[in-house]
């Protein structure tokens, strides 16, 4: 009560400043819940304070010269005639417009990033080894003299692990077959043969034969009925989709890729599904990449895609899996931002699948997740007729073209002075 209303607030705010500092020290070092300390810490500093205070609560009215500057603090009018009590407004909206300018300022400068540097004559990297031109800049250095070489010296080692790898089963006669025997091949993967695993297994099948080549090298006899129904039949249908693209260019072009990982998708009605409940699940797709997949393999959304209105409808056979679609025409909005192909009226043809983002997903509350299918593609160069796929996950501010390789290609502006991207044309083959 002696000391006055200054030293009374240098003296709190030293000790909130201590206090702050044990709190840091105990999270930051220690790697105790901050929750904890802090919840903690208060306790402590009440009880310490009830010790000082004799367990009583203290008043303006008993803190002698403290508590007569602070009343006549909180009286206190600016200019005569400004509340003292609006400088925490005050200051608290200067700080807000601070805020706010530097989250602005810092998505700007992220966004310009190039155009600053080369405005401050800022280099992004700096060589700091020239060297004599004698150094050794080859990382690692390989065991053998030629390409050729190095590829036979592979398929020794594919050979080996093959061999070492086979899996024995108990032989009760049944091998070897027959030469008369005749063999059934079941599932479409029998036609669609996976003939190598992919990244380390990855080795060139080109002239590797199909499976029914193989057995009928051996003077099997392979069941043509079931072998047609896979191969260009009603099982044709189960559709295996490239999950990952690896692009090998050859003198700059385009023309070659390797398939680094593989994606079957099988191809259902609704009113299949809705005689068969038992696959609904596993025929439902929700991910955007499966149901690009998917629209670009049978021209199609897959089955769980309804109109809004029968959305209850179809809920009971695919439950929370159940999305909502739209297709439409327009050539305003966000067409604007692709290079859509228009039919013969000068108007595309474009659906909108909803992507859920979040579990409170329902065809009143759908969120704002899209992938958009342009059925009759773009203009750009490399384009032909397939099916284009964008998706958004801000409602249609900013979009990603799917590249048919298991990527998103880089996002664009969907809508004007929407999002820090580059506004224009889509970022594609281009």
């Amino acid at each position: 009560s002696k000391m006055g209303l200054i030293p009374a607030l240098i003296l709190a705010c030293v000790v909130s400043v201590i206090v702050g500092c044990i709190n840091g020290f105990c999270v930051g070092k220690l790697k105790l819940q901050a929750m904890v300390i802090t919840l903690g810490m208060q306790l402590g500093i009440r009880g310490v304070a009830q010790v000082l205070c004799d367990g009583r609560d203290i008043y303006f009215n008993k803190l002698g010269v403290v508590g007569e500057q602070l009343a006549l603090w909180g009286s206190y009018k600016i200019a005569g005639f400004i509340p003292v009590q609006i400088l925490p407004i005050v200051l608290s909206v200067v700080f807000v417009v601070l805020f706010i300018a530097s989250i602005i300022g810092t998505r700007f400068a992220l966004s310009s990033s190039q155009a600053i540097n080369i405005f401050l004559k800022t280099d992004t990297y700096k060589i700091v080894d020239k060297g004599d031109g004698t150094e050794n800049t080859t990382y690692f250095e390989s065991d053998y003299a030629s390409q050729e070489e190095l590829e036979a010296a592979g398929a020794d080692v594919a050979e080996r692990v093959h061999e070492e790898g086979v899996v024995l089963l108990k032989n009760d006669g049944v091998l070897p077959l027959d030469a008369s025997a005749k063999i059934s091949t079941l599932a479409h993967s029998s036609v669609d043969f996976v003939t190598c695993g992919t990244g380390a297994a990855d080795i060139d099948t080109s002239e590797a034969p199909s499976l029914k080549e193989a057995l009928e090298s051996r003077g099997l006899t392979v069941n043509p009925t079931l072998w047609d129904f896979y191969e260009s039949g009603a099982g044709s249908t189960y559709i295996r989709t490239p999950g990952k693209l690896a692009n090998q260019t050859s003198g700059g072009s385009r023309d070659s890729y390797t398939i680094n990982a593989i994606k079957r998708y099988t191809y259902y009605t609704y009113d299949y599904v809705k005689n068969n409940l038992s696959i609904a699940s596993d025929a439902a797709l929700v991910e955007p990449m499966d149901v690009a997949n998917y629209f670009i393999a049978f021209k199609t959304y897959p089955c769980n895609y309804v109109a809004k209105k029968s959305y209850s409808a179809a809920y009971s056979i695919f439950k929370d899996k159940t999305r909502c679609v739209s297709d439409y025409s327009r050539t305003n909005g966000y067409a604007t931002a692709v290079p859509y192909k228009a039919n013969s009226s000068g108007k595309p043809h474009y659906y909108e699948c909803d992507i859920a983002l979040t579990s409170a997903y329902s065809s009143s509350n759908r969120g704002v997740g899209r992938l958009v299918v342009w059925e009759y593609g773009f203009t750009s160069n490399g384009y032909d007729d397939s099916i284009v796929a964008v998706y958004t996950d801000d409602h249609y501010a900013s979009f990603a073209e799917y590249l048919n390789n298991g990527k998103w290609g880089q996002r664009f502006n969907a809508e004007f002075d929407r999002t820090g991207y580059r506004y224009g044309s889509a970022i594609t083959l281009n």
